[in-house]
């Protein structure tokens, strides 16, 4: 079967799971792809981008079985310009509850655009069950805030048939031997997130600095995807800690990526804003203990019986940190092996199965 998939962010987790897909399925895979950056651009104007490039290519959407697009995206203005085949939505983000940024206004215009591209879609998919579950939330709270005639009934329709796909990760191809931290070695740390105000770097800088207080020794892996404006905390990070800093640069390869998360023993999310976690589950899978927010995706994708590594609030995750430290916090070694359910192979099976029953 010939899918085409339009990817109008292609950057981060939205990057790898448009990747992996082209990789992994099982059908045949035509991706395209706009830059990473101007979301909200993006979101208005993707759709004509991207007829633009099927002209180029002298083809029609039509000649495809199937049509895969991502939450950035304007369905409808495709579909009224267009002849398309069934449509799956992929919903990596939602705007009704991502966080906003500085200086930035609340836009509902973008969070209707989200309900109105699933209303247009065959099929809706999101990363994961918090996810949706989240979403039809908060759309039912503004739906309730219109005057007169709110939709409801085509929200509780939605809400009855959405699919959820876990956008999942690929591991090395050549696995690397975790290395064990010498006695009086410091741990390691790592951030592996992108720099950017949703994953609430200053909340990240605070734990720091409550380690730093109490004569906690540590090592700093500082990794994720960052762009040309980032929050300015991670400078307040390297010119507070740079003696414990082993790494800041982007990693250059996908291999030393994950020999930096391999040398990781603590992996730490402050994050306000996460629908999955992919960042988080490849440190976990290269045997780096995760230290979460008891919210977000996170009880979710944290097995059942390591729930004992999330915290509450600031000083809860300090205190988890040192009792884990302390050997009083069982981290049980067998979650590594639990991150297998995500890899992409174990994903992409279950989104295969969904475009082959589309119709």
């Amino acid at each position: 079967m010939k899918c085409l998939f339009l990817e109008s962010f292609y950057g981060g987790s939205h990057k790898a799971f448009a990747d992996a897909v082209q990789k992994h399925s099982a059908h045949e895979i035509t991706l395209l792809t706009l830059p990473a950056r101007h979301w909200k651009w993006r979101q208005g104007g993707s759709a004509l981008a991207f007829a633009d490039l099927m002209a180029e290519r002298g083809e029609a959407f039509t000649d495809y079985d199937r049509l895969i697009v991502t939450d950035l995206s304007d369905l409808n203005l495709l579909k009224s310009l267009f002849s398309l085949p069934p449509v799956l939505l992929y919903m990596h983000e939602s705007q009704f509850h991502y966080p906003l940024g500085p200086g930035e206004q609340p836009d509902f215009h973008y969070g209707l655009k989200d309900f109105t591209n699933m209303l247009a879609a065959d099929r809706v998919v999101f990363n994961s069950r918090y996810h949706g579950e989240t979403f039809y939330r908060e759309c039912g709270e503004f739906l309730n805030k219109m005057p007169d005639f709110r939709p409801n009934s085509f929200l509780k329709q939605l809400k009855e048939n959405y699919e959820v796909v876990y956008p999942g990760f690929t591991p090395p191809e050549k696995p690397f031997i975790p290395q064990k931290r010498a006695p009086g070695n410091p741990p390691v740390i790592l951030w592996n997130h992108r720099w950017e105000h949703d994953k609430n770097p200053e909340g990240f800088y605070e734990f720091l600095r409550g380690l730093r207080n109490k004569g906690q020794a540590f090592k700093l892996i500082l990794l994720g995807e960052r762009f040309r404006r980032y929050p300015t905390v991670f400078d307040s990070i390297q010119k507070e800690f740079p003696q414990d800093i082993i790494t800041s640069e982007y990693a250059a390869s996908r291999k030393a990526y994950w020999e930096l998360l391999y040398q990781s023993d603590y992996v730490v999310s402050t994050a306000l804003q996460e629908n999955f976690g992919i960042s988080v589950v490849e440190a976990i899978h290269a045997g780096a203990t995760p230290l979460l927010p008891r919210r977000l995706s996170y009880p979710e994708v944290l097995p059942l019986s390591h729930h004992n590594l999330l915290y509450e609030n600031p000083e809860g995750l300090i205190e988890l940190f040192c009792r884990l430290e302390a050997g009083e916090v069982n981290d049980q070694p067998s979650l590594p092996s639990l991150m297998d359910s995500y890899t992409t192979q174990n994903s992409l099976s279950r989104l295969d199965q969904i475009l082959e029953n589309m119709s």
